[in-house]
């Protein structure tokens, strides 16, 4: 009886989402979960199961809203309250954590994340509003890991702030209400960094050097879309010279003017990068593209 209730709440679940297109993941996603507890035994449902409407609302939902700007350090003040509400006080501070514990919290949570509400949280924000990449595939952290080893201190930190920010935004986008409880039965969820992602980058840039300025605020704002001089939301205007060139912006004043006012679907940075910051990056962009090595 209780199988029958569970499969006749998940079907009407799923007709009450709506929307756009026939590609609408949350509903191919309500779906499935009516086909498989159609076809779950009584001895216990598999771990898709426990999907809600709920937990596919907030997979789609930018929290703290569209707004949200992951570079400031009051961003992380507003989600660390909405972390330490979901959480019931079962969140504690970055820095409480080792990098060993922390890798063992991202492995709690690897194992409880959903590939469905990742899918639907990805395919709902602007690549723009990503600040970090994921250090175990990221070219940023590549590139700097040499020039980190010389600062072990500030290496370890920047690593742990890195890892906060995974574990906080996976535990809340990509796991379902029933496994986010199982999950804080056992293991503590570490709050995002206090120190804004912008403080972080400028002191990496004072501590690694002018040179590296251009290389560092590219990687911490533009590779999300632009990683290797590729343009992921328009493939026919890339970073290289050829392109740049027939698009009228192979110097450094243009690319200065795109990456201050924005155009089409690239966010305007004036408002969230200094003078100084626009104008390193528009070099470094300019050197990548004159010297080919993208």
């Amino acid at each position: 009886m209780v199988i029958f209730t569970l499969i006749a709440l998940t079907v009407a679940a799923a007709a009450d989402v709506t929307c756009e297109d026939k590609s609408c993941k949350e509903v191919e996603l309500l779906q499935d979960q009516a086909v498989n507890l159609l076809q779950v035994m009584p001895g216990g449902l598999n771990m898709h199961t426990t999907l809600s409407v709920r937990d596919v609302a907030r997979a789609k939902q930018l929290v703290p809203g569209p707004a949200f700007l992951a570079a400031h350090g009051e961003s992380n003040g507003l989600l660390n309250k909405h972390l330490l509400r979901i959480t019931k006080g079962h969140a504690k501070p970055c820095e409480h954590f080792s990098l060993e514990d922390l890798d063992q919290v991202l492995a709690a949570i690897d194992l409880k994340s959903h590939p469905h509400l990742q899918e639907i949280y990805e395919s709902n924000r602007h690549p723009s509003n990503e600040h970090w990449k994921d250090s175990r595939g990221s070219e940023a952290a590549t590139l700097n890991e040499d020039k980190l080893s010389e600062h072990p201190e500030l290496h370890a930190m920047v690593k742990a702030e890195k890892k906060c920010y995974d574990a906080a935004m996976r535990f809340t986008h990509s796991i379902s209400d029933a496994d986010k409880k199982e999950l804080l039965a056992s293991h503590k969820i570490p709050l995002l960094p206090e120190r804004g992602a912008h403080e972080t980058e400028a002191l990496l840039k004072t501590t690694l050097g002018d040179a590296e300025a251009g290389m560092l605020v590219f990687y911490a704002n533009c590779a999300a879309c632009h990683a290797g001089g590729w343009n992921v939301i328009a493939p026919d205007k890339t970073l290289d010279k050829q392109a740049l060139s027939d698009n009228l912006m192979l110097s450094t004043p243009a690319i200065e003017r795109q990456v201050t006012n924005g155009k089409n679907a690239m966010p305007a940075f004036g408002g969230r990068l200094s003078d100084d910051d626009i104008k390193n990056v528009a070099d470094y962009v300019l050197q990548q593209a004159e010297s080919r090595s993208w």
